[in-house]
């Protein structure tokens, strides 16, 4: 199964994703693996896509700047190791 969510570290939203096996077993390290580095803007309603064929994870979400006077729609590649692998 495949977990996304977005959450608030110090007052900041990023979004999370998260990867369980059928025994239960996290994947990814314990919390998941943040969708950008970006520490500027918010990262809210993360949706994810699974391709089982390579096990990558490619999940889209909301950016806003923190006054939330503009939005746009992000995306990032997880890969089957937990990282990131396009740029953000």
């Amino acid at each position: 199964a495949v977990f996304c969510f977005h959450r608030s570290l110090s007052n900041l939203f990023n979004s999370v994703v998260q990867r369980v096996t059928s025994a239960v077993a996290e994947v990814f390290a314990h919390n998941g693996v943040t969708v950008s580095t970006n520490a500027t803007l918010y990262h809210l309603n993360p949706t994810a896509v699974y391709r089982p064929s390579t096990q990558d994870i490619y999940v889209f979400w909301n950016e806003e700047p923190t006054n939330q006077s503009q939005f746009g729609i992000s995306m990032q590649r997880i890969t089957a190791a937990g990282t990131r692998a396009t740029a953000g």
